[in-house]
């Protein structure tokens, strides 16, 4: 798809995400080379909102597929783990969350140079950079954890501005 949009109300957050091929790919006639996944995991206060956004290598002819593979693994991966991730996350155990996290993102970039082997390319060629932000959809916890791979950025709509929320490595 040339763009994808998603979003959702959840407690006392809108949510809206957003994936558009760029004007130099789009006269090329190439695909879009982000993927953006975005998932709700549980229910009630203890659910967990995964917003990940992965971007596949420039001129590499699966870029696309690799985005696509990096968000869908991740997704996977913190599907798997969201009770304790919305545990960690509200009560702001962020050792937990930093190693923890850190655990799942370098499995699902395991698997995408698994993958790259498959598919008899370089690991570089089949890769993706990933940034991801974690919600809790209890209404009383403000934390927000952003975690990923590789460059990019997370931005933040208030007041008709945007505001980068990705934080300084």
């Amino acid at each position: 798809a040339d763009t994808v949009l998603d979003g959702a109300r959840y407690g006392t957050y809108t949510l809206r995400a957003a994936s558009v091929r760029g004007d130099s790919a789009r006269y090329r006639g190439e695909p879009r080379r982000d993927a953006l996944l975005t998932a709700r995991f549980g229910s009630g206060e203890a659910a967990l909102v995964l917003v990940a956004v992965a971007s596949g290598a420039r001129a590499a002819a699966g870029a696309h597929l690799a985005a696509a593979d990096a968000c869908r693994w991740i997704g996977g991966a913190v599907g798997r783990s969201h009770a304790r991730l919305a545990e960690d996350i509200r009560a702001g155990r962020r050792g937990d969350l930093k190693s923890g996290l850190h655990r799942l993102t370098d499995r699902s970039f395991g698997k995408l140079r698994a993958h790259a082997a498959e598919l008899d390319v370089e690991p570089e060629e089949y890769s993706a950079n990933l940034r991801c932000l974690l919600l809790s959809a209890d209404p009383d916890c403000r934390t927000r954890v952003f975690f990923g791979v590789g460059g990019g950025g997370l931005f933040r709509l208030r007041d008709g501005a945007w505001q980068d929320i990705d934080p300084l490595v």
